[in-house]
């Protein structure tokens, strides 16, 4: 067990999700598993917008730690050492089917927890995206360089190069989002119409944070554009994060694209979740 000393940064790590498949429960395992291993002096935060309890069942990093139910606007309770899993006591959405902004309403609830309790920093790692990089270096950089929000911009994405700010990748120091007033300005329940530039979370955010961001030239994969152009697992090798691979047509088993990245950074032996069963 981490010593409750090691969270040298008063920071925490948060990622949102939503599960409605197998394939994203055993996501959450291995997004766990990988911050545990990279970044194990930070505890982890996973605000869930109200999956069936069925598919939590598949994940057992979470198998013993209670779930919250927190309602809009309720006081949010202290993190504890390890993982923590909040969730809404009822969906919201998402804005390509229902035209409600489910990822913002998390998003701001992880903004929320950091300004409530005071932390130094919060870092927002979706729960869908593994990420290579360690964190405590990177808010070392943040420091040193009197940064208040650090990204990248799927730009630098070589199959999806639009100058959009990458809104799943963000370091932030908690004094600027409240500065700034976040929440408010954000507005997850606003009336924001589609003809509306800032509609678009990335947008919105980009907005609201501008100037004081600063973009690291990462390189990455999404799945909203050249997801195809992936025929190979040597094509997620370098990068420094991959998410939605799962729909990249043009490899036949796209989740082994999510392996293959874990592998690398947690060892030859780790074994995907789904298969462990098989194994003992």
């Amino acid at each position: 067990m981490n010593s409750p000393a090691a969270q040298t940064k008063r920071a925490f790590i948060f990622g949102t999700m939503y599960i409605d498949a197998p394939y994203k429960a055993e996501l959450v395992q291995m997004w766990i598993e990988l911050h545990q291993k990279l970044n194990p002096e930070y505890d982890l935060l996973i605000i869930d917008s109200h999956s069936e309890r069925m598919w939590l069942d598949l994940i057992p990093a979470i198998k013993n730690i209670p779930i919250h139910e927190i309602k809009e606007g309720d006081p949010l309770p202290p993190l504890q050492r390890g993982v923590n899993w909040i969730d809404f006591p009822e969906g919201a959405g998402h804005q390509n089917f229902n035209g409600v902004d489910g990822w913002g309403r998390a998003f701001s609830r992880g903004v929320a927890f950091a300004i409530q309790h005071d932390y130094e920093y919060v870092v927002n790692l979706e729960c869908d995206l593994l990420f290579r990089n360690p964190v405590t270096p990177i808010l070392d950089q943040m420091d040193t360089h009197h940064l208040h929000v650090l990204s990248t911009n799927i730009k630098y994405n070589k199959f999806f190069p639009l100058d959009w700010m990458e809104n799943t990748i963000m370091f932030m120091r908690t004094s600027y989002l409240r500065e700034k007033d976040f929440i408010r300005r954000y507005d997850w329940n606003g009336n924001w119409t589609r003809d509306n530039p800032l509609y678009v979370p990335e947008h919105r955010c980009k907005a609201i944070l501008e100037p004081e961001v600063f973009y690291k030239p990462w390189q990455g994969v999404r799945g909203d554009g050249g997801i195809d152009l992936i025929t190979q697992l040597s094509d997620v090798e370098e990068m420094d994060y991959i998410m939605h691979v799962q729909h990249a047509p043009n490899y036949p088993q796209p989740l082994e694209l999510y392996y293959h990245f874990m592998r690398k950074y947690m060892g030859q032996d780790w074994i995907p979740p789904h298969r462990r069963s098989q194994n003992v």
